[in-house]
């Protein structure tokens, strides 16, 4: 109840969730392990780790809600097995002879020295998925305080319509990091410039290809989810208001994974909390008591924090990248 489910929704929520928890050993496999498979040259090999899940899924979810009548319990299985297809998937390609990299479960050995080097990079994206959860527990609480049912449903599919837009660039940004990374250890520096600026343009490019769309046409995209009459008047206008700040979003997202590439794990820390935990939840907090604004206040959240943590993290890489150049080029010399 305190995540913002009411009596209306809880038993579904829960009768999902506990079959959902049980897929989540293969989701951590895939995601660790898929990384192994792209920074080896194997990128067709690695997307089709995500094809294989999101294929399985999508065949198997219509079998599971309709054709067995399992309803929400039978998405949360469909979900499990696709993503157990994707695991699978994923060892097999690392034990077998293709890969130069090969998986032994036998010879691995702790390293506590590069464990926390790795820990403190992976601290950022860490900190980008922890708080989007806890982002949605806070907007689902203020659409039941402020709002109803309705305003959640309605919030859930502005949330899913707006990873339509931070997915791919999450994707975009994913990998350019070994590649940023890779010239930066080798003094590469000309190729670290060209690599961000190709991914700056590509990030917000495709926001703004996508965004436009939502913009023109929310209730379409509204449609995707549900056919509700009254959830598509409802929906519409906040959509439209909620990611009007996605293309500023794009440069944070460039931005952070950037100076992941450069080992800058703290200036990428921080630009995780900014937007999220500084800037976002505390906005969510109070701006639906300003001013009577209530759910309202909720949606324009969104845009004004994406607004100012992408302006500072702009700010911020220009320094900080002028200052590491100088620094590379003085200890090369």
């Amino acid at each position: 109840m305190a995540f913002g489910a009411s009596v209306n929704t809880i038993d579904l929520a829960a009768s999902c969730l506990g079959i959902y928890l049980l897929g989540t050993f293969f989701v951590l496999w895939v995601n660790g392990l898929n990384l192994f498979i792209t920074v080896q040259g194997f990128t067709v090999t690695s997307m089709l780790t995500v094809l294989i899940g999101c294929i399985a899924n999508i065949i198997l979810d219509p079998v599971f809600i309709y054709g067995l009548d399992m309803g929400v319990r039978g998405a949360a299985v469909a979900t499990v097995i696709s993503q157990g297809m994707s695991a699978v998937w994923v060892i097999a390609f690392l034990c077998s002879g293709k890969s130069p990299i090969r998986l032994s479960f036998w010879k691995m050995k702790l390293n506590f020295k590069l464990m926390g080097i790795t820990l403190g990079l992976g601290l950022s994206p860490f900190i980008m998925y922890a708080t989007e959860s806890l982002v949605l527990i806070v907007y689902n609480s203020g659409m039941q305080l402020y709002g109803n049912d309705m305003y959640v449903a309605a919030m859930s599919v502005v949330f899913s319509i707006h990873m339509i837009i931070l997915l791919p660039i999450s994707g975009l940004c994913a990998g350019a990091v070994p590649i940023i990374s890779f010239n930066y250890g080798a003094n590469n520096f000309s190729r670290v410039k060209k690599t961000f600026r190709l991914l700056l343009i590509c990030c917000l490019g495709f926001a703004f290809a996508t965004e436009l769309p939502i913009e023109l046409f929310p209730k379409a995209f509204f449609r995707l989810f549900s056919n509700d009459s009254s959830l598509l008047e409802l929906g519409s206008a906040p959509l439209r208001i909620y990611v009007a700040a996605s293309i500023l979003m794009s440069v944070q997202n460039a931005v952070q994974n950037t100076f992941i590439s450069i080992g800058e794990a703290r200036s990428s820390i921080f630009i995780a909390l900014l937007r999220k935990i500084v800037l976002l939840i505390p906005l969510a907090l109070i701006l639906p008591k300003f001013g009577g604004l209530g759910v309202w206040g909720l949606f324009l959240a969104e845009p004004i924090s994406d607004t100012i943590s992408a302006t500072t993290s702009a700010f911020i890489f220009r320094r900080k990248s002028r200052v590491l150049l100088v620094e590379a080029k003085l200890s090369e010399a």
